[in-house]
């Protein structure tokens, strides 16, 4: 296992989480314009590494591939779960937000042709 690769992992991750829960606003002060702008190109930033961070991963081993395989299953499910629930809990205000139906799309639909694409063409 590569340290400082999981070093920078958890650092990326950390601040992105950082960064996401800032502009949720939870000490519900204003912020200028200038300061959401910011926070808005640091989650990108951050994103940014992060996917690419996720996207360069090599597995060394059979053992270290399926580690990989079920945490990528897992957090699938987790993310797929809170976009359901979302979409319950709109519902019942009767005002779904189009941005978890078209999310949740995506990430099945990604997620079949991935499949496929690793079933038949590799």
């Amino acid at each position: 296992m590569n340290v400082s690769k999981t070093i920078v992992e958890i650092f990326a991750t950390a601040i992105l989480i950082v960064l996401l829960v800032a502009f949720l606003n939870p000490t519900q002060l204003l912020m200028p314009t200038t300061t959401e702008t910011m926070l808005v190109v640091g989650i990108i930033l951050f994103f940014l590494i992060f996917a690419s961070l996720v996207w360069n991963e090599r597995a060394r081993d059979e053992r270290d591939a399926l580690h990989r395989m079920r945490a990528g299953r897992v957090s699938f499910l987790i993310g797929a779960s809170g976009l359901v629930l979302g979409i319950v809990v709109q519902g019942f205000d009767h005002a779904i937000d189009p941005w978890l139906i078209g999310v949740l799309i995506a990430m099945v639909v990604s997620k079949i042709i991935a499949r496929l694409y690793s079933h038949f063409w590799q």
